[in-house]
């Protein structure tokens, strides 16, 4: 059955179903199967219907087939309606349809209802009807009496006997379905009550004057079967759960399964082992032992079975968690990389302690709302200089771009001051991208974060953002040169203004070897932007391409292209003719690609596989011109650019990739032990330099603690494990911290691109530009990613990555064209390329396998030095770990360890040594944002017209005052449990959306009137409006229906933040909730609150209300709220405080409102 569309129970076991196929089926409920197949036409059955003698079936296209209920034979047929049937009813001896005709302009509404006297099998005069017909039923209390009705919810009772002799005997009703339309209609067998479906999801019911109406004729009580008591099952080894959980009935007889006395002996519980770390950890005091607590149970629990659940634990360090010395039951995660809930209580989230998961100056994200698992990608976009100060700079009037929407939110970070934000606005935006439905980013329901692989959804959430803003901000420079070119048009200019070009006209500030720069070909050629096929391809022409269009490269490079995007040469070579095809583009990520695993395993440098990643070949059957058919073909990449910072995707979302790096793991602690590596990856400094508790008593193998005047672990470790010879195994697994100290990702890379697309990857220790004064010699294999070669690179640090001195060089420029490479190897040309890179990024995977809830992302950041100087004061850079809201400092090696059993690798981004500049940022809001606000309602919100724009010359100034307030609706209402003392507990808050904004003037000639009053459009369901506390009717957010002024959010979002940047002080009732639900960060000093001025310590909060009531004898609120009153009531009650504030009765008029409060116990009389 495909597409089902009726079904008719003829019978208590009979049951035919009916669809968009040409077939109708039979079907026995007693015997669960199929009875009988019968053919119809290829239009299928759509209706069915039941007649005393016969059933009726009718099709899409509006033939009625009047069929023998036995065997389903066609006796009759029916042509109703030109077009198509919409409905039809069946009733004593008469048949009524309605439906659709044909016309000139398509189909349209049949306004006569067709009625068949089934009796003579001929048709009667057609119906008339009021309403445009639908839907219809007989009503089963009269044999004539029919119930026609409308899409927009209109109902017409007539007689289909007399309809034509008295139309007077008609009556008409009316819905009230909120502009939503009716799907379906039924009546009650009892005729005392009408039920209606609508397209919002609402059931409409209809009954008569009887205040408790009967649906059926006779009515009874549903008889249930006695439910069975299903008896819980114990596994046959369960020695814990006692047998008397399940009851058994008493009696006096022996058992069947009692066994005779002497067959029976007594067994006690065997004692649990004691944990081996417990036992290497314990000190005797006299006959008792005690050790400190390994956490690896919970408070008084431990599982008796402990043999079979050996491999489950691992250490906080153990890298090595495959070795048979690590025993537990569960992973033990690091408190700082767990996922933490946010607790709310009746205060909501006021009383929750932030500080205690975030110490820094730097600002978290809540974690609350739908799809908050891309925070840590969030994190890592802000912490990236140029990309902030890009999006900063980003403004355009999409409603739902996801580039000004990250603008907004930096913005919050760096004006929030270490207090977590959220990033409502932007995920609102986000649910709406159709490509980011389509991918399967948007997570609608908690438990669809359950069953997602959080490892592939967060890289295929960093391959969709960058596309995403790189084509966001594209648009919006093409859309303002359009603009630019048709005012200069219009302004009768012919040609554009001369813009000073850098790369036209050589500095003559410059010394005389850099004043000539190479202008090579590859840089010059036009970059033609296209999609290709795959996601993060920007496509560009052949190299065929005429000169005379090279300067639109730049008319297609982005902020985010220039940063991110690595300029590639596609080579399609075809192996049976020679024939080769180039293609260039542009990648803006790299998927790292592993190779095969191989038994025993063999060493692989990250070096190589990120070098093998940036230039992959693989052979696959394509179409040949040259041949005229499919032949084998090389397809390859080479790079032609280097980009600035280069972002990677790790995969690892298979066992065998996971393998491949736990087995690089493994091979790099082990070349430490055997003596092939001598020293730590970054320094032999401990994991921690914490000392430890025990201080030199501690005998905790590995201990990642500092004993003071012990020698260093690492060398006692190899002075104690390493043998005679370098070809032997060591006989014990490796201590857990060697894991730690030493990584298989370097923290700094060089990559060597020459001119003939040959590229080669070196791990290096330091960077030249950061290391110690003088030259030291440098020597690195190099992997150059095409073959299994290395090659030796010799070269001196000089304190420059991109110089390097020596005699009779060549000048080499970089990716900016500002700093030359010079070199005297013979490989390095003009065209070739060096850049250093630096790690300064990693996104985890934190996998809880003891609660799949707890799943989480974080990322490890290292912060610059000029968001430490912006927060501090001090230009320094530091790693940390962002978790959401909890953010903590960690040390540079803890960003490149990782265990595979928790601590998945998923996102890496490495930047150029020194880092790239930041173009200036300047702030896009003008005054011009009050200018582009349009009201999108259909009917131009003009019945009403609440508010009076500001005009240019009363623009509020920094310090004076505005009244504010915001009106809000209920998207999904708040989730709380009962807990076991009787009271609630908030488990999940409501998720509330702004409906209205109202802005009063604080000044000026037009003191109280509103210069912002706009309605909110909302593409959500909302579930409920809270009419009684916002005003908002249904409809009123609606663009189709709603007569206000109706405009999109970021429209007012942006005249708010505009507001806030000019330093105007708002003045309102309650405004952190306000802000909060608006996402907006505005300073405490431009805060007034009236519900802080008018407070004593350890009382309640005071109702706007009541206030107004009390200090200025006005009765507001009284049947609903209204955002521009409450804001003008704001603004007196803050003249009121300063009035009362000046004459020193402030504090005794506030008890004596506390006094009065109480004794009307807070309640405006006369309400």
């Amino acid at each position: 059955m495909n597409d089902m569309q009726c079904m008719l129970q003829i019978s208590p076991n009979r049951l035919l179903m009916g669809g968009h196929q040409d077939k109708i089926i039979d079907f026995n409920l007693t015997r669960g199967k199929e009875t009988g197949l019968v053919e119809v036409d290829e239009n299928g059955c759509a209706i069915l219907r039941q007649h005393s003698r016969l059933i009726c079936a009718g099709n899409p296209v509006g033939r009625i087939n009047l069929r023998d209920p036995n065997t389903l034979s066609i006796e009759h047929t029916l042509d109703t309606h030109s077009g198509s049937l919409s409905d039809f009813d069946v009733q004593g001896n008469y048949l009524v349809t309605c439906g659709f005709s044909n016309s000139r302009q398509g189909l349209t509404v049949d306004r006569f209802l067709m009625a068949y006297d089934l009796r003579q099998m001929r048709a009667l005069s057609p119906v008339t009807t009021i309403v445009y017909p639908l839907l219809l039923k007989f009503l089963p209390s009269y044999s004539s009496r029919l119930a026609v009705v409308s899409p927009l919810g209109q109902m017409q009772l007539l007689d289909t006997i007399y309809a034509n002799v008295q139309p007077s005997m008609t009556c008409l009703y009316q819905v009230a379905t909120g502009g939503a339309t009716i799907l379906s209609f039924d009546v009650a067998s009892t005729s005392q009550c009408l039920c209606f479906g609508d397209l919002a999801g609402s059931i409409h019911l209809m009954a008569t004057n009887n205040p408790e109406p009967q649906f059926n004729t006779f009515s009874r009580p549903t008889e249930f079967a006695d439910p069975i008591e299903t008896i819980p099952s114990i596994p046959f080894d369960d020695d814990i759960t006692p047998f008397s959980t399940i009851p058994m009935v008493y009696t006096d007889q022996p058992l069947l399964s009692d066994w005779p006395e002497e067959y029976l002996k007594k067994v006690y519980r065997k004692t649990p082992p004691i944990d081996p770390e417990i036992l290497h950890t314990m000190k005797m005091q006299g006959t008792i032992g005690y050790a400190p607590n390994p956490q690896a149970f919970r408070r008084n629990q431990i599982p008796y079975n402990l043999e079979k659940r050996r491999g489950l634990i691992a250490k906080p360090f153990a890298g090595d968690s495959r070795s048979k010395t690590d025993d537990g039951t569960f992973v033990a995660i690091p408190k700082r990389y767990r996922k933490i809930e946010l607790k709310y209580s009746r205060l909501g989230y006021d009383d929750f302690d932030f500080d205690q998961y975030n110490r820094t100056s730097f600002c978290g994200l809540e974690a609350t709302l739908p799809n908050s698992y891309c925070n840590a990608m969030l994190q890592l976009l802000y912490y990236c200089e140029p990309v902030r100060v890009a999006l900063l700079s980003h403004s355009c009037q999409r409603e739902f771009c996801l580039s000004c929407e990250l603008g907004f939110l930096f913005h919050m970070l760096d004006t929030s001051r270490g207090f977590p934000c959220q990033a409502a606005n932007f995920l609102r935006a986000f649910r709406t991208v159709r490509e980011a439905s389509a991918l399967g980013l948007i997570l609608n329901d908690p438990e669809s974060k359950k069953k997602i692989n959080l490892i592939m959804l967060i890289q295929s959430w960093n391959r969709f953002i960058l596309h995403q803003i790189h084509y966001e901000i594209l648009e919006t420079r093409k859309r303002q040169q359009k603009e630019e070119e048709a005012a200069r048009l219009k302004s009768g200019s012919k040609y554009p203004p001369f813009v000073y070009n850098e790369q036209d006209f050589p500095s003559i500030l410059e010394d005389l070897g850099s004043r000539y720069r190479s202008h090579d070909d590859e840089r010059k050629k036009k970059r033609k932007q296209e999609e290709d096929g795959k996601y993060m391809w920007i496509t560009s022409k052949d190299k065929t391409t005429k000169k005379s269009e090279e300067n639109d490269v730049r008319d297609d490079e982005t902020e985010i292209s220039r940063l991110f995007g690595s300029e590639q040469m596609h080579i399609h070579r075809c192996l049976k003719c020679g024939q080769e095809a180039t293609k260039h583009s542009i990648m803006l990520l790299c998927n790292l690609v592993y190779p095969e695993l191989v038994n025993p395993p063999e060493e692989v440098p990250f070096t190589s596989v990120l070098a093998r990643s940036l230039r992959p070949e693989k052979i696959t059957p394509a179409w040949c011109d040259n041949c005229q058919k499919f032949t084998p073909t090389l397809q390859s990449r080479q790079l032609t650019k280097l980009p600035q910072i280069l972002a990677l995707n790790c995969g690892l979302d298979t066992q065998q990739d996971k393998a491949f790096w736990q087995n690089q793991m493994d091979i790099v602690v082990q070349n430490v032990l055997t003596g092939k590596e001598s020293s730590p990856s970054s320094s032999p400094v401990p994991v921690t330099a914490k000392l430890c508790r025990y201080g030199n008593n501690c005998t905790r193998t590995g201990c990642r603690f500092r004993h003071v005047g012990r020698e260093s672990e690492t060398e006692k470790v190899l002075t104690s494990s390493t043998p005679s010879t370098s070809s032997t195994t060591p006989a014990t697994s490796p201590p857990s911290h060697l894991y730690y100290l030493h990584s298989w990702i370097p923290h700094n890379i060089e990559i060597f691109l020459k001119e003939n697309g040959e590229m080669s990857v070196k791990k290096i220790t330091e960077p030249k530009n950061e290391s110690n004064n003088g030259t030291s010699a440098q020597t690195s294999t190099v992997e150059n990613g095409q073959n299994d070669k290395a090659v030796q690179i010799v070269s001196e640090n000089t304190g420059d990555n991109r110089k390097e001195n020596v005699e009779n060089c060549s000048v080499v420029p970089n990716v900016e064209g500002d700093k030359p490479v010079k070199s005297t190897n013979p490989e390095i040309s003009c065209n070739s390329q060096i850049i250093q890179y630096g790690l300064s990024a990693v996104v985890c995977y934190i996998d809880d396998k003891n609660n799949e809830e707890r799943r989480n992302i974080v990322a490890l950041l290292k912060v610059g030095p000029n968001y430490h100087e912006r927060s501090t004061g001090n230009a320094v850079s530091q790693w940390y770990i962002f978790n959401d809201f909890c953010i903590q400092p960690v040390t540079p090696q803890e960003a490149v360890w990782f265990n595979l059993d928790w601590k998945v690798p998923c996102v890496l981004h490495y930047t150029a040594i020194p880092a790239p500049e930041p173009t200036q940022f300047v702030s896009p809001l003008t005054y011009d944002v009050f200018g582009e606000d349009k009201c999108i309602a259909r009917s131009g919100g003009t019945r009403v017209i609440t508010f009076t724009p500001l005009s240019s010359d009363e623009m509020p100034k920094k310090g004076e005052l505005v009244g504010i307030d915001a009106e809000f609706v209920t998207l999904n209402q708040e989730e709380a449990e009962l807990r076991s003392d009787g009271k609630m507990s908030t488990i999940k808050p409501s998720h509330m959306s702004v409906a209205r904004i109202t802005c009063i003037r604080g000044h000026g000639p037009l003191e109280g009137k509103a210069f912002i009053d706009d309605y909110i459009s909302t593409q959500e369901q909302v579930v409920d409006y809270l009419t009684k506390f916002s005003g908002i009717q249904p409809g009123d957010l609606d663009a189709n229906f709603s007569s206000k002024h109706l405009t999109t959010l970021k429209s007012t979002y942006q005249k708010l933040r505009f507001l806030v940047d000019n330093g105007i002080i708002f003045v309102g009732h309650g405004l952190k909730n306000d802000f909060r639900v608006i996402n907006l960060v505005v300073p405490p000093e431009q805060i007034i609150d009236t519900v802080l001025l008018f407070h004593l310590p350890h009382h309640r909060m005071v109702s706007l209300r009541f206030l107004t009531w009390h200090f200025l004898g006005k009765n507001i609120q009284s049947e609903t709220h209204d955002s521009a009153e409450d804001a003008r009531a704001a603004l007196e009650l803050y003249r009121k405080y300063k009035e009362l504030q000046s004459s020193g009765t402030l504090t005794a008029t506030l008890k004596e409102l506390y006094e009065v409060g109480t004794q009307l116990q807070w309640k405006v009389p006369d309400s």
